[in-house]
């Protein structure tokens, strides 16, 4: 069986949504489908009256209180919608792009110290490419926003080599920095405030990056309608909340398609439904192949979440990075995170039989260590085979990025 290309397998995950009437996420994934069959010809495929149809109903869903008749608009737009969307969906041919994955950074012996306070980073060597997401995590002052910054060409490094293979030939001149900045999108963790009509901004940010005239357009009703930002766009900065001025800030970096992108701490102060729904935007983001190729690389203290969409990891201890593209590698034990009812000398005693490295418990859970011939599944049997336990918490850490954490806190 020839496996399904992205083409193939966004439009099937596109009709599913539309199946169960989750008609929000079908559209988004649609626009994706869209913007790589058109490549921002609004000529190849029309989708004005869609997006009038789409944007009327997201207001109609955002009423606390809809009458009768609204509710009869918003389900007849709703079959509209999904009627048009089935249609042109069978006009975009699965035909996928040339999948070819390009370095967009390559970064070798890089050396920064702070004179004033003595801190030091180094980064052996590191390659960013297209389609992938790269997480950054560690604990807190360890330089995580001191790597983002040099690789953005906000901070110069103070030894090394840093290339730009896809933005610049790595001959100096005088604008060698303007080039490649030019295809660099840079988030900081403290958002800019905007002034004035936000959809100005988005076109003055596209204009600026020489889409003009009709393109500018497309690409501004395609990132808000993209980042479901249709119901907001008529509001000022201060009436948004910590979420919409994440995703505003989103759309101002890719509304001009930049071809990396660096984001400090994006998830950082936002509820667990819209750090998903963030998370779940930059993994598509990124798997898009064409026209326009992305790299993401973020940094974060929310370790489960960006597991999901992390293609490789940078973990930073006192100014050392690692380069870490398969989590488990290197790990010679299972690890498992337990809470329970039980006391600690219970559990020891229960997992008696149960071949066991350590077990030591923290403020929040049992943390479990065990030999790689030692399952969960062993765990569990031997857990719910007691008459008053109850289980509040169990994970299999083992594949976490977390285990970095643990065997960092054992070392100290």
């Amino acid at each position: 069986m020839t496996e399904e290309n992205h083409i193939a397998k966004t439009k099937r995950a596109v009709r599913e949504y539309l199946g169960n009437n989750r008609i929000d996420q079908a559209y988004k994934y649609f626009l994706d489908l869209h913007q790589n069959f058109t490549q921002d010809d609004p000529h190849k495929m029309d989708i004005s009256s869609l997006m009038e149809a789409m944007r009327r109903y997201s207001s109609l869903k955002t009423l606390e209180k809809p009458n009768d008749k609204q509710f009869e608009e918003r389900d007849a737009l709703a079959k509209k919608i999904t009627a048009s969307i089935e249609a042109l969906l069978k006009l975009i041919p699965n035909k996928d792009a040339t999948d070819t994955i390009e370095n967009v950074v390559e970064a070798k012996a890089i050396y920064k110290k702070y004179r004033s306070t003595g801190f030091e980073l180094y980064l052996p060597a590191l390659t960013l490419k297209h389609r992938q997401i790269t997480v950054v995590v560690g604990e807190n002052a360890t330089g995580k926003s001191t790597l983002l910054r040099m690789l953005a060409g906000d901070l110069a490094i103070g030894k090394g080599k840093l290339r730009y293979p896809q933005f610049h030939n790595g001959k100096f001149t005088l604008n060698y920095w303007g080039t490649i900045k030019r295809q660099i999108a840079y988030i900081p963790q403290e958002l800019p405030k905007w002034s004035g009509n936000l959809k100005d901004h988005l076109h003055y940010e596209a204009a600026i990056h020489d889409s003009t005239g009709r393109i500018n357009d497309v690409r501004v009703n395609y990132i808000i309608d993209r980042l479901g930002l249709t119901t907001h766009i008529n509001k000022n900065w201060k009436q948004l909340s910590g979420g919409f001025k994440l995703r505003f800030s989103l759309a101002k970096a890719l509304v001009w398609r930049p071809q990396l992108l660096i984001i400090d701490e994006p998830l950082a102060h936002l509820d667990v439904n819209t750090q998903l729904r963030v998370l779940e935007d930059l993994r598509a983001f990124a798997d898009n192949r064409h026209p326009y190729p992305l790299s993401i690389i973020l940094s974060t203290q929310h370790l489960h979440e960006t597991e999901a969409i992390a293609n490789q990891w940078l973990f930073i201890k006192d100014g050392q990075v690692e380069v870490m593209n398969k989590l488990n590698e290197n790990n010679s034990y299972n690890w498992f995170e337990l809470n329970c009812n039980l006391t600690e000398h219970e559990l020891s005693t229960l997992l008696n039989n149960i071949a066991i490295t350590t077990l030591t418990r923290n403020k929040l859970a049992y943390l479990i260590k065990t030999p790689k011939s030692t399952q969960k599944q062993q765990l569990l049997k031997a857990l719910l085979s007691h008459a008053t336990a109850e289980i509040y918490y169990f994970r299999d850490t083992t594949n976490s990025i977390k285990t970095k954490f643990y065997n960092e806190a054992k070392a100290n």
